[in-house]
């Protein structure tokens, strides 16, 4: 009994250092800072790589409408946050939710630009409200491509 309570003590007792010595070795010491100059890096890596993530799922979206309407098109994005009133067409997720209203223009028979589309699309972000305006732009074309081919003679 006496042994075991010597050596639990002598285990919980730090040894005895020199003065002068902080009991930290210069290895641990720089481990630990390079591990802090990594971590933050890596944060900052990732924060800008999300950055221009979102600016270029803009671009792509700009690019991709404006080839998909060649008369013009205008969009408008709209964030909701907790609590805000939604429209009567959100769909019915939790969370934070995105809407862009989108309008494609078209010429008329005398040349005046009007609007031809209205449209809203919704994402859980910004980028995927965009990527869902541009899909329902795709779909839209894809219809118009259909509808032309179909004889009219039916």
């Amino acid at each position: 009994m006496v042994a075991s309570a010597v050596l639990v003590l002598s285990l919980q007792t730090p040894p005895r250092l020199p003065p002068g010595n902080v009991g930290v070795s210069l290895q641990i010491a720089a481990a630990v800072l390079l591990g802090c100059v990594l971590l933050t890096a890596a944060a900052v890596v990732l924060d800008r790589r999300r950055r221009s993530h979102t600016v270029d799922e803009e671009q792509l979206a700009r690019a991709a409408m404006d080839e998909l309407c060649p008369h013009g098109w205008r969009a408008q994005l709209a964030l909701y946050g907790p609590g805000a009133p939604m429209p009567e067409d959100a769909p019915l997720v939790a969370g934070p939710l995105v809407s862009v209203d989108w309008a494609e223009y078209a010429a008329d028979g005398g040349g005046e630009v009007r609007i031809a589309v209205m449209r809203r699309s919704w994402g859980r972000s910004v980028a995927g409200a965009l990527r869902a305006m541009v899909a329902d732009r795709r779909l839209d074309r894809t219809l118009e491509e259909i509808e032309q081919q179909v004889p009219t003679d039916i």
